[in-house]
């Protein structure tokens, strides 16, 4: 039966391991200024990843998603009204 540590947030991301492998980026982000955010599971040498695109603001993609749903554009302003 495999057992360990249980952390909590703050522990996991201020491990020693989980610092050493870059599983926790800083990212300047526009609105926000420098955020942390995970890290990329997968490390390429000759290919490294980078953050190509900043994480949408909340509710970013809503009418396209909705669009894409099938809801028509007063359907969805009544949607964002709240009513």
């Amino acid at each position: 039966m495999p057992c360990g540590v249980v952390m909590n947030l703050a522990d996991v991301f201020a491990d020693p391991q989980i610092l050493s492998q870059e599983m926790v980026m800083t990212v300047p982000h526009p609105g926000h200024g420098t955020v942390k955010m995970t890290g990329f599971p997968l490390k390429f040498h000759e290919a490294p990843c980078t953050v190509r695109y900043l994480v949408p603001e909340l509710g970013a993609h809503t009418t396209s998603v909705l669009q894409a749903l099938g809801y028509s554009a007063p359907e969805i302003r009544t949607l964002s009204q709240g009513s």
